[in-house]
């Protein structure tokens, strides 16, 4: 199995699929960590940290050329 390694970081869900949909768009599988525990508990999101998009090692140059 590929390590995953976190590209960017994102408060909402929304802006987290929007960029997770670019790059599958693109062949590069995604993967949102901590999304379930942030919209539970949206109040407080800063101090549980940020809903974290992750992809492979292999494919983290390439996804943060994409994504920014």
């Amino acid at each position: 199995m590929n390590k995953l390694v976190t590209i960017k970081s994102y408060l909402t869900s929304a802006e987290a699929h929007i960029l997770k949909g670019q790059l599958e768009s693109k062949g590069i599988k995604s993967f949102l960590k901590n999304e379930g525990i942030v919209n539970t508990h949206v109040a407080f999101s800063d101090n549980m940290g940020q809903i974290e998009l992750q992809v492979s090692k292999e494919d983290a140059e390439k996804a943060s050329k994409i994504i920014k």
